[in-house]
């Protein structure tokens, strides 16, 4: 099936657009971002397989949306549409472009084999779908040929290589033939050490052995004489603590404390009410008694009422007896006045006494009252003290309940009892309190013991070290004189390294025999596999090599989710996650050319769509792979491209693709009838321009004779408005973040500019490095190469933006240009909270939107690599040439390196001939030279330069750090240095990415052998990561084999000291500590709290 032509009425943002006379091989749709590309692919999976559209609830949609496709297969052309509805309804219709009839069956006119789900991942893959291998996998397992023999064979052969390898290089547990080679080699120095070593042993050092002997033995009495006292003191010990109790529980008799304490709390109460009582009566009678005592009593007052009562009854009596006489005559007024007045003074009299009787009986009863209350006063008064006594008695009690016994608690009695038990009883009582004073002479005793035993071990202790120290010295002085120079000794080593070199000879053999084999195993397995292997895979092993300049050189697979890549850098197979995106990229569209490829035999040609998607960013592999679809589309494979980036615009118009402009909106006049429309035009840029406008700077990439420079030097010298921070023809020293260790391997391997850096590939790279003798890692490599595009590719990019946008997986120059601002800075800012991404903070603080926003606008105005070699910037001063000399040099040499001969010197002339960078590089080496002078000048000449640090971090020292000089190490001394600084090692970032085995044999010294340069290295790391640590500590750990900060955190002190306090007092020891005080248990577990704040080395 061939897609002719695409008409779209309405469809999401596209308005009548139209798309003609799509070529039947490679069609490029070239257009901004938010053009509609994606739009347009959408339509086209939407149209041909009805994927429902996806309405807005809360905005319904007043328009229907439309589009037709013309698509020409075996059967003729036909004319596919679908209309869609407001409310959702869809109408689909195939018609035949002849005779315009419609066809009753709804075919979409795919074959069957293409689902919706495989034309998604397969066809129209969009970029999730091309991060899957899942569906595209099992397509291309399901595709396997029926002929595919059984593995029994291949499996032989793996074991029989795995055992091969084995033998070879071991197992893990047990070394093979190459660990038995390095350790006979080891062996041999050994014994050509042990020859140098051979000297004269001095006069006195017999007597010296005699003198340590007899001290080790005197030492050794005493030992074993302070363990028998300790076995006895802990014997006795341990009757006294099993005796001790058993005293103690039978002298206590103890009360029932509980009881005592209810019986206080219930008298105490009492005591405070009868207090209460007192205090109320003492209250009352205060207030009654009187202050005089009454003259008389009240009999005398009743007297003298009844004299005046008898009296006025006597003058009534007669008053009456008056009135009532017969013949009474009224008295005189007179006389009757003055018996009134006489009866009206009685009765006052009366009344007065009347009323001292009753204040006489008043006092009379308070006076009874208040003597009553006295007496009941004393009585509550007694019944207190009478409280308070059995209280106090309670409380004694109390205080002696816990045992009775107790000699200082039992009442003592004034005189002697003269009932013969309670003398027995009293004879008891003694012997408790002498038993009583025997247990606190017991808790006396073990004190006492307890205290000898801490003295005695801590005396043993000291007698223990100092023996081991005389056993090391008289162990030393016994192979110094056994170490005597002798002939049979001479000839029995000489004879042993002799054996030696014949058991390597044959050892050299067997390794060479294994190789061998292992070569023809592996042969013999790809033949195998070659046999066993699909037609689908075979096909995508080609194409991936292709499309990854052969670093994924084979693809299989054999269960859909275990798809297995072959690299040039691994030997084991690797998985797709664990190769680069640009890996994965290449392979994902192998495996759907391959598939596509094998299923077209059967089922016919279905269009690839590709959008923006598995197009590589690198120069190289993305002419390869536009090579690649040029072929298959030359075979009748039909590839629509729809892109905005120029580069890949170009590339595909050199090889003669239909390059066009996408336009959004086309409004195209003619309204189409209800019949089948006719053919379709588009606004689109002519063919024949593009091509011109693309081809003629694209010098580069193709061979040309170096006329075809120099015939267009307007090209070269173009100038651009933009400002790019890096040009190609700047030294890779510019590169933000370089290590002096990596800048020298890149210049080593030939890489001088970001040009050279640029125009090869991560892999030649590292073999370049690699055959230099320096080991950089892949991602290091990429990080460097993408940050270089990065910045010179994309206008006002500065470096160090440049490797934080890389670090946080933006990689290539298309990935910036399509995404949003919103999602550059969640990626960016979410690596920056990460450990990793800590380092590129500034100041501590996240990048801010605004930054993202300028990221993301410059990346839509990126020039590409060609573009850059051809143009400058106009901020940017243009290089003048150097010495001829110097640029013949170095473009005879680059010559010599590159198949593009002349076109190749000629370039290397322009790039190496800037003498800005130079100038800058000169310049920086004096400002450094300037600065390590000024601080030299302004030390004080009595301060050691071991006690400079080399950088301070949040308040800790570190005395050694990746950039310092090599000669700060410890164990390095100034000669040593020298010698490294001959082969290129002048920092401790050089000594430590070396491998030790090559920079013994760079050095070529019978001393220095890889075993010294591991320790070297292994102190340097110390030095680097754990903070306040000095150089001689450094070398006392690794010499007692501590050679890690988490080793270091993880020890204890007192364990450590005792490895590292011998050590101290051995030769090699006192070398290290020399004048110096030797480490005690405090330093050493300062070296244990340091280690727990170390850094990482990377950040060192």
């Amino acid at each position: 099936m061939q897609l002719t032509d695409v008409r779209i009425d309405r469809f999401g943002s596209l308005l009548n657009t139209a798309v003609d006379n799509l070529s039947r091989r490679i069609t490029v749709l070239y257009g901004a971002h938010d053009s509609g590309k994606s739009t347009f692919v959408r339509f086209l999976r939407e149209l041909l397989w009805g994927s429902p559209r996806s309405f807005n609830a809360d905005v319904p949609r007043t328009h229907s949306e439309s589009g037709m496709i013309r698509v020409s297969s075996h059967a003729g052309v036909r004319n596919v549409r679908r209309s869609w509805a407001p409310s959702g309804l869809q109408q689909f219709s195939v018609t035949d472009e002849q005779d315009r009839s419609e066809f009753v069956v709804q075919d979409n006119q795919l074959p069957a084999w293409v689902t919706t789900d495989v034309y998604r991942e397969v066809f129209a893959p969009g970029f999730e779908e091309s991060a899957r291998f899942g569906t595209l996998t099992r397509l291309c397992l399901e595709t396997r040929s029926a002929t595919d023999v059984s593995d029994i064979e291949f499996r032989q052969s793996e074991a029989a290589l795995l055992q091969t390898v084995r033998d070879r290089d071991g197992n893990g547990v047990q070394g093979g033939v190459v660990h038995h080679i390095s350790e006979l080699r080891r062996r041999q120095g050994e014994l050509q050490g042990e020859i140098a070593s051979l000297r004269k042993p001095a006069a006195d050092l017999p007597g010296r052995i005699e003198q340590l002997l007899r001290e080790i033995e005197t030492l050794t009495l005493f030992i074993d004489r302070t363990d028998l006292r300790l076995r006895e003191i802990d014997a006795e010990i341990a009757r006294l603590e099993l005796l001790l109790p058993e005293i103690r529980r039978r002298n206590v008799l103890p009360l029932n404390r509980q009881k005592l304490e209810d019986n206080i709390r219930v008298l105490t109460t009492r005591l405070e009410r009868w207090r209460e009582i007192r205090g109320s009566i003492s209250h009352e009678a205060d207030s009654r008694r009187v202050a005089n005592v009454l003259a008389s009593g009240p009999d005398e007052d009743v007297r003298s009422i009844r004299a005046i009562v008898s009296r006025l009854e006597d003058r009534v009596t007669v008053l009456t007896d008056r009135l009532n006489a017969p013949g009474s005559v009224v008295f005189e007024s007179g006389r009757d006045a003055d018996l009134a007045r006489a009866i009206r003074g009685e009765v006052a009299t009366l009344c007065r006494y009347l009323g001292h009787h009753e204040k006489s009986l008043a006092s009379y009863f308070d006076a009874q009252e208040l003597r009553i209350a006295d007496r009941t006063l004393a009585e509550a008064t007694e019944m207190e003290r009478l409280l308070e006594q059995q209280i106090a008695s309670l409380r004694a009690d109390l205080a002696r309940s816990e045992n009775i016994l107790v000699e200082s608690v039992i009442p003592q009695m004034q005189g002697a009892c003269d009932f013969v038990g309670h003398r027995e009883s009293s004879a008891s009582g003694i012997t408790t309190g002498a038993e009583l004073r025997s247990a606190a002479e017991i808790e006396s005793q073990l004190q006492q013991l307890r205290a000898e035993r801490t003295r005695l071990m801590s005396e043993r202790t000291n007698a223990d070290g100092e023996r081991t120290l005389k056993r090391s010295l008289l162990e030393r002085l016994r192979q110094e004189l056994a170490g005597a120079a002798s002939l049979e000794q001479l000839d029995a080593l000489r004879a042993q390294i002799a054996g030696l070199d014949a058991e390597i000879t044959l050892l050299e053999d067997q390794r060479r025999q294994l190789d061998r084999a292992e070569v023809s195993l592996r042969e013999v397995m790809e033949r195998l596999k070659g046999r066993n292997h699909s037609r689908v895979f075979e096909l995508a092993s080609l194409y991936a090599q292709r499309l990854s300049l052969g670093e994924v050189h084979r693809v299989s697979a054999i269960q859909p989710d275990r798809l297995l890549l072959n690299t040039l850098h691994y030997v084991d197979p690797q998985t797709p996650g664990q190769l680069s995106q640009e890996s994965r990229d290449a392979v994902a569209l192998a495996l759907r050319l391959a598939l596509i490829q094998v299923r077209r035999e059967t089922h016919g040609h279905v269009p690839l769509i590709l959008d923006e998607v598995l197009i590589p960013a690198d120069e190289g592999r993305l002419t390869a792979a536009v090579r690649l679809l040029s072929e298959l589309a030359q075979a009748g494979q039909q590839v629509i491209v729809l892109t905005s980036r120029k580069d890949a615009r170009d590339v595909f118009a050199r090889f003669d693709a239909d390059v066009r402009q996408f336009a959004s909106r086309i409004e195209v006049p003619v309204v189409l009838p209800p019949e089948p429309p006719a053919p379709l035009h588009a606004y689109i840029e002519p063919p024949v321009e593009v091509k011109r406008s693309v081809v003629e700077p694209i010098v580069y990439l193709q061979p040309a004779p170096v006329e075809t420079i120099a015939a267009t030097p307007t090209n070269i010298s173009t100038p651009t408005n933009w400002l790019f921070y890096l040009e190609v023809d700047h030294g890779v020293e510019d590169l933000a973040g370089i290590t002096l260790g990596e800048l020298e391997a890149l210049r080593s391997a030939g890489v001088l500019t970001i040009d050279d850096l640029l125009s090869r590939t991560v892999p030649q790279l590292e073999e370049a490095a690699r055959h230099k003798g320096f080991l950089l890692s892949v991602d290091r490599l990429h990080a460097l190469r993408g940050q270089a595009e990065l910045t010179t590719r994309v206008p006002m990019l500065r470096r160090s933006d440049a490797a934080l946008l890389f670090a946080s997986g933006i990689t290539t120059v298309e990935d910036l240009s399509r995404l949003r601002p919103e999602t550059v800075y969640d990626r960016v800012s979410d690596f920056q909270r990460s450990e990793a991404g800590s380092r590129f903070r500034r100041g501590g603080r996240l990048i801010d939107r605004q930054q993202s926003i300028n990221w993301a606008r410059f990346g839509q105005f990126t020039r590409s690599l060609d573009d850059a070699r051809h143009t400058r910037s106009r901020f940017s001063v243009k290089s003048t040439p150097r010495s001829l000399a110097h640029a013949v040099v170095e473009g005879a040499v680059a010559t010599a390196a590159s198949p593009e001969g002349d076109l190749r010197l000629r370039k290397r002339k322009r790039v190496v001939g800037d003498l800005n960078s130079d100038d800058r590089r000169a310049r920086r080496e004096a400002r450094r030279k300037r600065q390590v002078s000024r601080q030299r000048s302004a030390e004080p000449v009595a301060v050691d330069e071991e006690s400079a640090p080399a950088e301070r971090t949040g308040g800790m020292r570190f005395f050694l750090s990746r950039t310092s000089e090599v000669e700060k190490a410890p164990s390095i001394g100034p000669r040593t240095a020298q010698m490294m600084e001959t082969i290129g090692v002048r920092t401790i970032e050089d000594l430590l990415s070396m491998a030790p085995d090559r920079l013994a044999e760079k050095l070529n010294h019978r001393r220095i052998t890889s075993s010294v340069i591991q320790q070297w290295q292994a102190q340097s790391r110390l030095m680097c990561q754990i903070p306040e640590l000095r150089g001689h500590d450094a070398q006392i750990l690794v010499a007692c084999r501590v050679t890690t900060p988490e080793n270091l955190a993880s020890q204890k002190p007192a364990e450590l000291f005792a490895i590292v306090e011998p050590f101290s007092r051995t030769k090699e020891g006192e070398r290290i500590i020399r004048n110096g005080r030797k480490p005690d248990l405090a330093e050493v577990t300062e070296w244990i709290q340091w280690a727990a704040n170390a850094r990482s080395l990377k950040a060192a």
